[in-house]
């Protein structure tokens, strides 16, 4: 329809002029206006940090629409990856209205020590994982915070 070919019309310009590949796959919306709140810049393709501060520290986000975020497909190598941050942003977005309505800064070491706890409790109460996943809530979180490993910055 017309209507369709107006949005991926508006949507390839928008990329061009940002010089971002993929806007409408996965978060790539989401994460490109949470880097509009914090003032960094998203990675042009999918790569290993999703954005970086003007000093070219990067930064992996999660985006979601509720206080848990799902970290997928977790690997050695993709926790290694996340040591390399600066820190990990936890966001939680209004997709209805359109905007971001908050971001937590998460130290690193401290995301990977919970997600490695996490799984390791997965593998040994299943038999059968399909994919290895786990998530950070709200509740750990909010211990982050009050042992000073992570802080609320919207």
């Amino acid at each position: 329809s017309y209507e369709l070919k107006e949005v991926f019309s508006t949507v390839a310009e928008i990329e061009n002029k940002i010089s971002v590949d993929g806007l409408l796959t996965s978060n790539k919306l989401w994460e490109l206006l949470v880097a509009f709140e914090l003032e960094h810049n998203i990675n042009p393709e999918q790569r290993k940090h999703d954005a970086y501060d003007e000093l070219g520290r990067t930064y992996e986000y999660k985006v979601s629409s509720n206080t848990n975020w799902t970290f997928q497909d977790i690997t050695p190598s993709v926790l290694n990856g996340y040591l390399e941050d600066e820190k990990i942003v936890l966001a939680v977005v209004d997709k209805n209205r359109f905007i971001v309505e908050k971001i937590y800064y998460c130290d690193p070491n401290v995301i990977v020590s919970i997600l490695k706890n996490k799984l390791q409790k997965k593998i040994k109460s299943s038999k059968e994982i399909n994919r290895l996943s786990a998530g950070i809530g709200i509740m750990d979180v909010k211990k982050m915070i009050e042992r000073g490993d992570a802080e609320w910055v919207l």
